[in-house]
């Protein structure tokens, strides 16, 4: 008898999901049916930054749209751009064709729908590694009108190396610099800028909060991107904008911004 061919081993695969029993259960399809060497399991997306900021390489990162610390799709697009080299994709439960475009407007790998049966998550995944962008097979027919001539080009020619650099949807790259509208961050995103705000370095900030200074570093390019600037005195004098009505905030920003005036130096 012949023997039964052997699936091309792949590396280290990263799923973060909230749902135990999802997890598990995408896990073993990773392991058994896509030949995954490697498959990290992680609960809220926190778990996930300190993962990513401590082991190798990882060739999939597959993230639930909805997921415990992940409130917003900035995270998403900053991971994409921080983690160039891993294949993200996002996992939803989501039918919804505006969900999908977004995520392939920050630039995910593929949008995989949590309905998807074992063989179907199998071929999308294997997909995706080799270097295709996958989307549901119901998306064609899910708003009534057919993808256009651009879209169907992005979901059919294999991605060639592109910039680290992924660009935002319009609403966010487009916020100005004194941000005049309610700062939607996550609340680990607030906790950070806080700290930012009191003149913390990024070691410090690691230290208050017991993270690692690469998830920290995460969160600060997050929130500079949220708030359009590039520098961490732009980023602290955006944020005393939106807590100007808090007397303590406002004080703790004076010395803070003094000492951050002082570290200015400071690389992400």
């Amino acid at each position: 008898m012949l023997d039964q061919i052997q699936p091309h081993r792949r590396g280290r695969a990263l799923i973060s999901d909230d749902d135990e029993f999802f997890r598990v259960a995408i896990c073993s399809v990773l392991r058994e049916r896509n030949a995954f060497s490697e498959v990290i399991e992680t609960s809220s997306f926190d778990d996930a930054l300190e993962r990513l900021s401590t082991v190798g390489k990882i060739e999939i990162g597959l993230f639930d749209l909805n997921m415990d610390g992940m409130e917003n799709w900035l995270d998403l697009s900053t991971l994409r751009s921080e983690f160039p080299d891993m294949r993200l994709v996002v996992v939803s439960a989501s039918r919804k064709r505006a969900d999908i475009l977004r995520a392939l407007e920050i630039g995910a790998h593929g949008f995989i729908h949590k309905g998807l049966g074992v063989g179907e998550l199998r071929r999308a995944v294997d997909l995706i590694c080799d270097g295709q962008v996958y989307v549901p097979p119901f998306l064609p027919e899910n708003a009534g009108s057919p993808i256009n001539d651009d879209m169907a080009e992005a979901l059919s020619v294999d991605e060639t190396p592109r910039s680290t650099h992924t660009a935002l949807p319009n609403e966010i790259a487009a916020l100005p610099s004194s941000v005049t509208r309610p700062l939607q961050c996550s609340p680990r995103q607030r906790e950070v800028l806080d700290l930012l705000i009191k003149g913390l370095s990024n070691k410090g900030m690691a230290r208050a909060l017991n993270l690692s200074e690469g998830t920290i570093k995460f969160h600060m390019a997050a929130i500079m991107r949220l708030l359009g600037v590039n520098s961490r005195v732009a980023a602290a004098t955006c944020a005393i904008k939106q807590f100007s009505d808090d007397p303590h905030m406002v004080q703790s920003a004076e010395l803070g911004l003094k000492r951050a005036g002082r570290q200015s130096g400071l690389a992400l």
